[in-house]
Order: C-alpha cells, then structure tokens, then sequence
C-alpha cells in the first residue's frame, strides 16, 4: 500500500493497517546540496511509534526508539539526489486487540500466554514526522 502523507496507523480506516504490528518501510527521495562541508547533518523524524531504522544510499545511520528521534546521516549524505528510507516498527498489542474481536479460526496471532486484550485501546503507531534536517557543527548534536 503506498501513503502520501505520515499518519497514525490506528486511526486508519482500514482494519488492516488499523490493527497492524509489524515493519513498514517509508522511502522518499531527498535533493540536498550545501556549501558548508564542515557540518553534521541530522535527520530529525519527528513523533515516532515505535522504533525505527533509517538508511540513506542504502547505508544504515542507526535506529532510533526514544527522543529525539534523530540520527546523524552525513556519512551517507551525498550532494544531490539521496534515497532515504525509515524502517518503522509497531508493538504487536494493536494486532492482539485487533484478534481479540476475531474468531479463533480468523485469528493473525497466536500466544501460548493468555492476553486479554478486549476492550483494551489501541497504541499509536507508525511515523508522524514531520522529518526534518537539521545541521549543527562537527560533532555537537543540534538543540
């Protein structure tokens, strides 16, 4: 399925993305071009929910899972056209309240430990940005 906007998957109309747990991959390609060489670039993703991996050029720049949500990515910033792609990961408590209102036969999951899960809410998930870039000088995070 492809988004054009970051949304929170548990507000999502469709009870597939709804009662979702799993990776999702978010890929977007990014133009960058500076003229000073001599800082660190940041890439800020915003609210997260609830860990998340980030490559860019196909370079692995670290995974984030508490505030802020923000790896530095100028090893593998390139000038130009960059790929960046953010690898979310989700609890798997939004698919268990999902399966709580299934028959056991339709059930996704299966736990040998007796959650109840009915009635229970759902947890936000997904990126819901904004994704930004920040730079800040050589070795010193941004504020």
């Amino acid at each position: 399925m492809l988004f054009n906007d970051l949304s929170d998957w548990s507000k999502d109309a469709d009870s597939n993305i709804r009662y979702y747990s799993g990776k999702v991959a978010y890929t977007k390609t990014i133009s960058y071009h500076t003229a000073d060489k001599n800082k660190t670039v940041w890439l800020n993703i915003g609210k997260l929910n609830n860990i998340a991996e980030v490559f860019l050029n196909g370079i692995s720049c670290g995974i984030v899972w508490t505030a802020p949500f923000r790896v530095d990515i100028s090893k593998a910033l390139k000038e130009g056209e960059n790929t960046l792609s953010i690898e979310v990961v989700n609890s798997w408590n939004n698919r268990l309240v999902g399966d709580s209102r299934l028959s056991p036969e339709k059930k996704l999951t299966s736990t040998n430990f007796p959650f109840k899960m009915e009635g229970k809410p759902l947890l936000p998930a997904g990126l819901l940005g904004p994704v930004l870039l920040e730079t800040s000088d050589a070795d010193k995070p941004p504020r």
